[in-house]
């Protein structure tokens, strides 16, 4: 429970009559003035039991002021706990506010009624040592003072919801005007929650299937630009095609991604570093190999371009027969892969 400090009314709108039979009229364009004018630092209105004439005990100070409704309101702050007790139990039946007149030489504002202090009346105040005293000056003039019962100023509600309280004390923090339906709210939270989860599973399985995707088609580029070089690469005649399948298949397994790093030796130059990937090396290494088989077409030397080709022995002539016949079974022989014998036995029946 936290005490709170609550306005007091001390004065409102309307005609009154002082405590010397002064009558007047008070506006509420001059309790507006008041209020504008009133500053703590200038002169700020003390607590006191009845009407000092000289340094008396300040029991709390005023604020703060405001107009609500018609009725002053000052805010009291640092409150003697024993006097409150003493509000609290109704040993004070009367409030009556000092004013100084707007003409008053000791006003610190001229011009309008500024609050001299506030007396609390009906019962001697309690034995406490030690509070801070309220300075007036002795004889000073311009002074209305209006008495008044609390009932007087402060509007019924107040007077029903505060009878038992000092009028700066409110002891009770008002109540909620409904309590929250907890268990609707963490339904509401968790069904929103459950949904979110959903969402997020739909989108990971979207986002992974998408990625396979991805992959899948990527794979498919691969395979056939390998296709494309392998044939090319027996185009050339660097392999057979019989090596088609198996070597596309390797080439399109190797990652060409992860750097390959190692160092290689040019004749008799210093090594020099190399940065490249396993498929860009086999495919490079490939692309260097000797052609294995020639595919283009050949023609059958002339007897003339076989005669440019050996220097016979003077007196002697080269067989264009029998040199056809040569080389026909060493043809023979390396196209069936046998010896120089046998190919003369396959072709000479």
């Amino acid at each position: 429970m936290n005490t709170l400090i609550h306005p007091i009314s001390i004065f409102k709108v309307g005609r009154h009559t002082d405590m010397s039979g002064t009558t007047l009229t008070i506006t509420k364009a001059d309790l507006e003035q008041t209020v504008a004018a009133y500053q703590p630092a200038r002169h700020e209105a003390p607590l006191v039991v009845g009407h000092p004439q000289h340094d008396a005990p300040a029991w709390g100070w005023v604020a703060a002021l405001a107009l609500v409704d018609g009725l002053l309101l000052a805010t009291p702050r640092q409150v003697d706990p024993a006097f409150a007790d003493m509000v609290a139990a109704g040993r004070y039946k009367k409030i009556s506010a000092s004013f100084y007149t707007p003409t008053s030489p000791s006003n610190p504002v001229p011009g309008v009624y500024y609050l001299r202090h506030v007396g609390f009346l009906g019962a001697q105040p309690p034995a406490v040592k030690g509070l801070p005293d309220a300075s007036f000056r002795e004889g000073e003039t311009g002074l209305l003072l209006w008495e008044s019962t609390p009932e007087e100023v402060r509007p019924l509600a107040a007077q029903q919801n505060e009878s038992s309280l000092a009028p700066w004390e409110n002891n009770t923090m008002p109540e909620p005007s409904a309590t929250p339906d907890v268990a609707a709210i963490e339904a509401a939270l968790q069904e929103k929650s459950t949904a979110l989860a959903h969402l997020e599973l739909r989108f990971s399985e979207q986002e992974n299937m998408l990625r396979a995707a991805e992959a899948a088609l990527h794979q498919q580029q691969v395979h056939h630009a390998t296709r494309l070089f392998v044939d090319d690469l027996i185009r050339q005649g660097r392999i057979l095609p019989r090596q088609r399948e198996g070597l596309s298949a390797f080439i399109a397994s190797l990652d060409d991604s992860s750097p390959l790093s190692f160092a290689e030796t040019d004749g008799a130059e210093e090594q020099q570093p190399v940065q490249t990937s396993l498929r860009a090396y086999i495919t490079g290494f490939l692309q260097a190999l000797p052609a294995q088989i020639d595919f283009q077409e050949q023609s059958a030397p002339t007897v003339e371009d076989e005669q440019h080709a050996f220097a016979a022995p003077e007196g002697f002539a080269i067989d264009p027969e029998g040199l056809a016949l040569h080389r026909k079974i060493l043809a023979h022989a390396k196209q069936h892969n046998m010896d120089f014998a046998s190919a003369v036995r396959a072709i000479v029946k």
